[in-house]
């Protein structure tokens, strides 16, 4: 891909790749937290019961929801790649290429800035925590 391509569509590509992705990690926290809230969520736990085994309620904390749903943000665009073709169509492919690009950044500093909130939970939640 040429880099003249690529920042005719920076615009674009920051839109789809970090607003999208921040969009849809709020999206799917609050719909997990809500879940996990609202529907009594069961679990087999094979240990309980005196080795007999039986359900037990599965219940996840908001800081656990948040590190599963940074996981479950990003997305593999080798699948889009591979259909797409540079020369019939390079603004698209250009577009989900650096989607791609920076969906990656955001999901590690999401899971990055989740993880260290949960290691030391009376730390101040900043901006200045994503970058340590």
């Amino acid at each position: 891909m040429r880099r003249k391509q690529f920042f005719e569509n920076f615009i674009n590509i920051i839109k789809f790749g970090i607003f999208g992705s921040l969009f849809t990690y709020v999206f799917f926290v609050v719909f997990t937290y809500l879940l996990f809230n609202y529907v009594d969520m069961k679990m087999w736990d094979p240990e309980a019961n005196d080795g007999q085994g039986a359900t037990v309620d599965f219940n996840l904390t908001t800081l656990e929801i948040m590190l599963v749903c940074s996981i479950f943000v990003s997305s593999d665009i080798i699948a889009a790649m591979s259909i797409l073709k540079f020369d019939e169509q390079p603004h698209i492919f250009s577009i989900i290429l650096g989607e791609g690009l920076f969906n990656d950044v955001v999901v590690l500093v999401l899971y990055q800035t989740v993880n260290m909130f949960q290691e030391n939970p009376e730390s101040v939640f900043n901006t200045k925590m994503a970058f340590q």
